[in-house]
């Protein structure tokens, strides 16, 4: 579906009452940097921060020296936007002191009646308890492996279907984890469901191999002499993988109900998938995406507009001496932006800050991504 026109907004010397929204709006600064100086949005919003200056939203400079960023927020929404500029090197993100006020605006309104985020009952004390379990998996072509699921409480006593969450890295995300850690991915969404924050789902963990460079990388890129074969790789995935989940356990069949999680290069390819799946995978979250990996075709694909790829979110930490890839996500993320993306409840962009590369950063991450997946106004209003 293609974003309908951008409500610009300027401030207007002597004017009264909120300046008045629909969705999307964009927010834009007309200012002239120096090198490693970019310009930054907050406000008295979660999502803007609610004025810390390390969690404010780096402005896109694609038509420089305009400054924007295009938002999605709930109907009824209040906020004062408030534009700083930073130095926006990774290692000084998390510096509160790293800011430079440049304009406070007026009061902003988005119209319409304000909702409330949809409420999930917990499962009741009687329920079953949630449980994992493993089956080995044979695909036609590629190497067999351990497919880890788990089946929230009260599976046993429903008849509806369930959303599904397939993560790559199987190992990894489920407790206890494997060589390289865990994300308890399947301790935090048993815990989410219990307090009614997200539905219940089923997370399937999809273990990998020792062909993983060849399986993850989509098949136009290559990594270390090995070319990539994960477009075969999520072909498998939908022509074998979910149909075998299907007949074991109860699925929804709706592409909205079924999400691609991954990290690294397990974020590489959902983002692939978000562009050639997304009619099997209606939303998917790239967390520490390797977008180092033939950036210029990456560059092309964020160009297209929304409506030619799944729901979004990517992420990267600030650690490490390229801090997580943080430019090669940013970039992707501005050009995102410059496609007509908005940010809110259909594309998300967030900074670890002070995380490295690893799985107890994407495990600290988690909470707030399975949030934005399956309750994103509760996201948007508590951020």
């Amino acid at each position: 579906m293609m974003l309908p026109a951008l409500a610009t907004i300027i401030a207007i010397a002597g004017a009264h009452g909120p300046v008045k929204l629909t969705v999307p709006f964009e927010l834009s600064i007309e200012h002239e940097t120096e090198w490693g100086q970019s310009v930054f949005l907050t406000g008295d919003h979660p999502l803007l921060g609610n004025n810390n200056p390390v969690r404010a939203i780096k402005l896109s400079p694609h038509e420089y020296p305009v400054w924007s960023v295009t938002l999605d927020l709930p109907p009824g929404t209040s906020f004062q936007p408030r534009f700083i500029l930073r130095d926006d090197n990774f290692d000084r993100l998390a510096d509160p002191t790293n800011f430079q006020e440049l304009e406070i605006r007026r009061e902003h309104l988005v119209t319409g009646e304000p909702g409330a985020p949809p409420t999930f009952d917990p499962p009741p004390p009687e329920a079953s308890p949630a449980r994992v379990e493993t089956f080995v998996f044979n695909p036609g072509n590629f190497s067999s492996r351990t497919i880890r699921v788990l089946l929230p409480k009260g599976y046993n006593e429903g008849t509806d279907p369930y959303p599904l969450l397939l993560a790559q890295d199987g190992q990894n995300v489920f407790h206890p984890g494997g060589p390289f850690g865990t994300w308890n991915l399947d301790q935090t969404i048993t815990q989410l469901i219990d307090e009614g924050s997200i539905p219940p789902i089923i997370l399937v963990g999809v273990d990998n191999t020792n062909e993983r460079f060849a399986e993850y990388i989509p098949n136009w890129g290559s990594l270390m002499g090995t070319d990539g074969r994960g477009n075969e790789f999520l072909a498998m995935i939908r022509d074998e993988l979910i149909p075998e989940l299907e007949s074991r356990y109860r699925l929804s069949a709706e592409p909205e109900d079924r999400t691609h999680l991954g990290s690294s290069l397990g974020g590489l390819l959902g983002w692939e998938a978000a562009h050639s799946f997304r009619d099997t995978f209606g939303t998917v979250a790239a967390l520490s995406p390797s977008f180092q990996i033939e950036t210029e075709t990456i560059m092309t694909m964020a160009a297209e507009e929304p409506s030619a790829r799944s729901r979004l979110y990517i992420d990267s930490g600030t650690l490490g001496s390229t801090g997580d890839g943080y430019w090669n996500t940013i970039g992707v993320r501005d050009r995102l932006i410059e496609s007509g993306h908005a940010i809110g409840p259909d594309f998300m962009h967030r900074v670890g800050l002070n995380q490295q590369h690893n799985e107890a950063a994407w495990r600290a991450r988690s909470p707030r991504v399975l949030l934005w997946i399956y309750n994103p106004e509760a996201f948007i209003t508590s951020d």
